[in-house]
């Protein structure tokens, strides 16, 4: 579910994400919300648009719609997403037939979080309920929800641009991908689940190093780890222009947003020492460096070292999309040379992120400098080969970070 303010985008995001399989056959409901559903109906209606989704997407915009009051639409929100998740319809007297069943994966947006809703309804928001409606705020320091507006002047504008081509392109990409698929499965369907599987057992292995304050989050990395293998699948047959890199970046980033805000909601500060189960305090400090280096260790394979390679081609023209670079200082010796983002993708939760950076500064690990008033900044500009413009990066001594890792030479 995304959740965020109004006049973020959610709609427009969600009409991009049902145009994958189709559009309404409504031209008021095309117009408004492409192959979505409002959430204006009961319970048994939205069941029904479930069924009749089978197999495909339910897109369904805005929770608020519903026309209740907010604790009612927390209740109502709980067990619909119970319901549509064991994907049978509910048994109704008289009803002369079968429950049907249906195999449908469902997005929503939303002002409000499910645990916030959960409050409200008075109710408590437990981890089966999280995972089969994860809440997934808006990226920080992003237009709304989008993290760029490639040459857009507003939200408004790229959500139009974004409109106009899902209605022109819809269900293009579900047509090749199923064409796709049959295909791969009819000549050799064991490669394709061995294939499929890699690709899962490659995200989990990153997913599952994410910190969840003692949370349970299998059924959520699992669905992730499905939605990479075939977001995977349908790169390997070039229909949408992504990478997996970037496929993956994005699902860790939400997994971890989700985790940040589930905990905030609870009252937990996430940039607090925790406890083991036995009692044990956990030194923060530490626990932050250990992500860290479980990070350089995950990726490694993705980490350019440019005292190897030297000029790197084929890197986004922003810098805050690079990979993690390896360089060497002549003052500071081997650094690791992050992008604010990519800190913020690892750790989610700003004042986590202050407190690795304050922890390392205070072990001499991490290259600062002041600003014009006085104050101390961890961005620091690096000389990197090929490009007259030196970026700003955040700085940390490799010898702090690499944990037995060893970055991989890739060009």
């Amino acid at each position: 579910m995304l959740v965020g303010p109004p006049e973020a985008g959610k709609t427009t995001g969600l009409v991009v994400a049902g145009s994958v399989w189709g559009c309404h056959t409504d031209p008021t409901m095309a117009q408004k919300l492409g192959f979505g559903q409002p959430f204006n109906a009961t319970d048994n209606d939205l069941e029904d648009e479930l069924l009749a989704a089978n197999h495909t997407l339910l897109p369904v915009d805005e929770t608020r719609a519903a026309g209740l009051d907010e604790s009612k639409i927390g209740k109502m929100l709980i067990t619909v997403v119970m319901r549509w998740d064991a994907g049978f319809e509910k048994e109704r007297k008289n009803a002369g037939k079968l429950r049907q069943a249906a195999s449908v994966p469902f997005i929503l947006t939303s002002n409000l979080s499910l645990g916030e809703f959960g409050k409200l309804a008075g109710l408590k928001v437990d981890g089966a309920l999280h995972g089969r409606l994860i809440s997934i705020p808006k990226p920080d320091n992003a237009h709304g929800v989008f993290e760029k507006l490639h040459g857009e002047k507003d939200v408004v504008a790229f959500a139009r641009r974004l409109r106009d081509l899902a209605r022109i392109n819809f269900g293009y990409p579900s047509r090749n991908f199923l064409d796709a698929l049959v295909k791969a499965n009819a000549k050799d369907p064991d490669k394709l689940r061995a294939w499929l599987e890699d690709r899962r057992s490659s995200y989990l292995a990153k997913g599952k190093k994410i910190e969840t304050h003692g949370r349970e989050m299998n059924r959520i990395h699992e669905k992730m780890a499905t939605t990479y293998a075939a977001a995977c699948f349908a790169i390997k047959h070039g229909i949408p222009p992504w990478n997996r890199k970037t496929v993956s970046k994005s699902l860790l980033a939400c997994t971890r947003d989700h985790v940040a805000l589930v905990a905030n909601e609870e009252n937990l500060n996430v940039a607090a020492p925790i406890t083991h189960h036995v009692g044990k305090p956990v030194n923060e400090k530490r626990q932050l460096r250990a992500q860290l280096t479980d990070y350089v260790r995950a990726n490694r394979e993705e980490i350019i070292d440019i005292t190897v390679c030297g000029v790197v081609d084929g890197l986004a023209s922003e810098p805050s999309e690079w990979p993690v670079l390896k360089s060497k200082h002549k003052e500071h010796g081997m650094e690791y040379l992050f992008s604010e983002k990519e800190l913020r993708s690892i750790f989610g939760d700003k004042s986590r992120l202050q407190a690795l950076k304050a922890a390392l500064n205070e072990a001499g690990h991490i290259a600062t400098e002041k600003g014009s008033g006085g104050d101390l900044r961890y961005s620091v500009k690096r000389e990197i080969p090929g490009r007259k413009a030196r970026p700003q990066f955040i700085a940390i001594k490799a010898a702090a970070v690499e944990g037995g890792a060893k970055s991989g030479h890739r060009r």
